[in-house]
């Protein structure tokens, strides 16, 4: 039994982790949707929502985005990278989530850049550093660790917020 102590601490503190992420995401896509509503502007969500979250007003992703759910967004097949090649100067609210992390360092300040670029506000998640997940991930080069070294640099929990 004393064996079993420590992998069931590890699944339970992991499990705690990723109830944190999902309830995060979860908050800060409706504080997204309600910002979008105030301000009178679009929802641009960043990154495929997989049944995680809505699909806002615009969906882009580097593979496109389905626009299901009886949803009526707008989907787009680009690069956050180059957001200003699609939108005007503070024109959108975004929602990005998990998206960061799987760039280069160089190429996720870009993204920053863009995103400050574009959006009144914008609200921004990758894995809270504390998760064993977004770790093991590294290994395979999935996330790469640079860059999350750099994202909770700037917020250990995993999201922040621009305005």
């Amino acid at each position: 039994m004393k064996s079993l102590i420590i992998p069931l601490s590890i699944i339970a503190f992991e499990s705690l982790i990723q109830l944190h992420e999902h309830n995060m995401r979860y908050f800060l896509y409706k504080a997204a949707e309600e910002e979008s509503r105030k301000r009178k502007k679009p929802l641009l969500v960043i990154g495929r929502p997989k049944g995680r979250h809505g699909f806002g007003d615009i969906c882009l992703d580097i593979e496109g985005c389905e626009c299901i759910y009886g949803n009526d967004c707008i989907s787009f097949i680009a690069d956050v990278r180059e957001l200003s090649k699609l939108f005007d100067e503070k024109s959108v609210v975004t929602f990005c989530s998990h998206v960061l992390e799987h760039l280069s360092l160089d190429d996720c300040k870009k993204a920053i850049k863009e995103i400050k670029k574009v959006s009144d506000i914008a609200f921004i998640l990758y894995p809270n550093k504390y998760s064993l997940i977004a770790r093991i991930a590294t290994i395979w080069n999935y996330h790469k660790i640079e860059t999350l070294e750099y994202l909770w640099s700037i917020n250990p929990k995993g999201y922040f917020i621009i305005e």
